[in-house]
């Protein structure tokens, strides 16, 4: 999180993208840990804690990669429902699902 809070989330994702394709990838999967989430915006995760990424800086680094040619895919992990407070975390699940799939679609 330290790098998230000195460089904007787009720049990173730039840097970590342009590596891979210098190392040959042709596909990334994403598997998007909703624990990376601060607790304040992420009650339904079994590992949270203070210090985390907000909402709006996931989505937008969703968008960013949904956009990006090589990304093929992606999956949640770490979400409990049994956990979660007013579906707080599961609605920030949804949302970055389709701002995933919208970025997806229009990169068409």
């Amino acid at each position: 999180m330290k790098d998230v809070r000195e460089k904007d989330i787009k720049e990173l994702l730039l840097e970590s993208i342009n590596l891979l394709k210098e190392q040959g990838v042709t596909a990334i999967y994403i598997s998007l840990d909703m624990d990376v989430l601060d607790q304040a915006f992420a009650p339904g995760c079994p590992a949270i804690g203070p210090g985390g990424m907000d909402s709006p800086t996931l989505l937008d680094a969703m968008t960013y990669l949904g956009e990006e040619p090589l990304v093929v895919g992606m999956d949640i992990v770490e979400l409990d429902p049994t956990l979660d407070f007013r579906d707080m975390t599961s609605r920030v699940a949804a949302q970055v699902i389709m701002y995933f799939l919208l970025a997806k679609e229009r990169a068409r």
